[in-house]
């Protein structure tokens, strides 16, 4: 594997490892006496961030390369139902402590800080609401009235502009 792969997974797994400690609420409990994970909450998101980072899809296929080229960065490798098990058990940890990463990179800042929702265009023209429509008898052809009243009012916006007659009070709805 290449150096820049191995300089991602330490500078993941430290930053990772730095933050599970200052906050210990992120981490899942786990009682004071017991058998203790083989592999830290640090290494399972950092495997698991790998994983996506590098377009793995498959677990299986991700864990076998994972002990084939990073083996000297992990002690243990857990076999595949394993790494599963432990992966959904720490979903909400992984949302997290990603949220947390992509907050605090400079990609974030850089790509989504200035970023503010698009507006409507104020000179577009005004679009009918259709919850102020109220049924008119003069229903156009185009409707039928075998169709519902929510068929109906879509099919009149809809037809409006093919109406034949082009008369204010066909389908109900103004013409533009």
């Amino acid at each position: 594997m290449t150096n820049d792969v191995d300089t991602l997974a330490t500078a993941l797994y430290a930053t990772t490892d730095d933050m599970l400690k200052e906050h210990s609420d992120l981490a899942p409990w786990r009682p004071p006496v017991g058998i203790t994970p083989r592999l830290s909450d640090a290494e399972l998101v950092t495997l698991a961030t790998m994983q996506a980072i590098l377009g793995y899809t498959f677990e299986a296929k991700w864990l076998r390369h994972a002990r084939a080229h990073l083996r000297h960065l992990f002690p243990y490798l857990p076999q595949q139902p394993g790494y599963n098990k432990r992966l959904r058990k720490a979903a909400g940890l992984m949302r997290s402590v990603n949220r947390i990463l992509a907050t605090t990179t400079s990609v974030w800042s850089e790509t989504y800080g200035s970023w503010t929702p698009p507006r409507w265009n104020a000179a577009a023209p005004a679009r009918p609401s259709l919850t102020s429509w109220q049924p008119n008898a003069n229903f156009c052809e185009s409707a039928p009235d075998r169709l519902s009243s929510a068929t109906r009012t879509t099919s009149a916006v809809v037809s409006n502009a093919n109406c034949p007659s082009m008369e204010s009070s066909c389908c109900g709805l103004p013409v533009r």
